[in-house]
């Protein structure tokens, strides 16, 4: 019997991921979180941190003149390092209160004109927005 519901949640869980992964263009998994790229817009969902990448090592970096807007969805809480740097068609980003920390070079040498920070962040890492043009928002 409890062979047979692992294999039904094993079924249930892969057919999620497929579901998923068809309707992006581009998409996987990095940590516990999953990404999905379709039509210009990057969405990071899933409950938990963003890995630490090192420099031009984000899973999606590949696609980074094709992102347009990213959107981290609620549950996500930390940006890892260099998660969207020389992201240079990047005009919008969506970031929500369950985010607390923004790692180091995050989003450095990228073309963000505006950003709004979610009032729950504790810690922006070194040069997360070096050299980027940008204006800051607050929200609660």
């Amino acid at each position: 019997m409890k062979r047979h519901l692992l294999l039904l949640i094993t079924a249930i869980l892969l057919s999620a991921t497929s579901a998923f992964a068809q309707d992006c263009d581009y998409s996987g998994t990095t940590g516990s979180l999953n990404w999905c790229l379709k039509d210009g817009t990057l969405t990071i969902s899933g409950q938990g941190a963003m890995p630490d990448y090192g420099t031009c090592q984000a899973p999606w970096f590949e696609y980074r003149l094709d992102i347009h807007s990213i959107v981290v969805e609620t549950g996500v809480t930390s940006i890892g390092n260099y998660s969207f740097e020389l992201f240079l068609s990047l005009t919008s980003i969506t970031i929500p209160n369950s985010v607390t920390t923004i790692g180091d070079g995050a989003f450095s040498s990228c073309s963000i004109a505006s950003i709004t920070i979610p009032n729950g962040l504790t810690s922006i890492g070194d040069g997360a927005f070096n050299t980027c043009g940008y204006v800051f928002n607050y929200h609660s």
